[in-house]
């Protein structure tokens, strides 16, 4: 798989988030040491966040679970 291949969905995807203006900021700030920061740090923080957020789940996965049932329960899905 290569840029090229997927390129064309990528447009899709930012152009239908953001505005023309809105990119162009983006293209500016990137170009910026901080931009340049963010995006060598940016991989590794999404990754922390993520193993973040599943030990949270996992700490808490008996009283989600109990929350989920009641909900269930309230909209006649169990029984």
């Amino acid at each position: 798989m290569s840029y090229e291949s997927i390129k064309p969905e990528l447009i899709k995807m930012y152009s239908e988030a953001f505005t023309a203006s809105e990119l162009k900021e983006i293209i500016a700030f990137y170009s910026t040491d901080v931009g340049q920061k963010s995006i060598q740090k940016m991989p590794a923080l999404t990754a922390q966040g993520a193993q973040l957020g599943a030990t949270r789940v996992q700490q808490n996965i008996g009283d989600l679970q109990a929350m989920i049932e009641a909900e269930a329960e309230r909209h006649g899905k169990l029984k």
